[in-house]
């Protein structure tokens, strides 16, 4: 997912449904921008459980009532941190690596710009 639709998730981003055969899948729902009309096109990826449980902690420390990512001082109404989203995404990007990657590959790769 890019940065821009990593911001636009909602609090209710994430799902678990089982499929017929008895597995689970654990879902994101959000929009992909990229090469789509402005208000982009909804999307859905299949993700590792660990991305449901980042998503509680974020609903914890975030209080925006509708975004994931969004944070709303208790002075400033309607503020949303979302400038520093990307630093935010890069810096944990990098403390997982520093963490998690083997000396042959990172743990998450650095994506190539497009």
């Amino acid at each position: 997912m890019r940065d821009a639709e990593v911001r636009a998730l909602t609090r209710e981003c994430a799902t678990t449904t089982t499929t017929p055969a008895g597995r689970t899948r654990h879902k994101i729902t959000g929009r992909v921008f990229k090469h789509r009309k402005l208000t982009g096109d909804q999307a859905e990826w299949i993700v590792l459980e660990f991305v449901h449980e980042a998503v509680d902690v974020l609903k914890q420390i975030n209080n925006d009532p509708e975004l994931l990512f969004g944070y709303t001082p208790a002075r400033a109404h309607n503020a949303r941190l979302v400038r520093s989203i990307p630093m935010r995404l890069r810096i944990f990007r990098d403390h997982l690596n520093h963490l998690l990657s083997t000396p042959d590959a990172p743990f998450i790769p650095t994506a190539p710009r497009t």
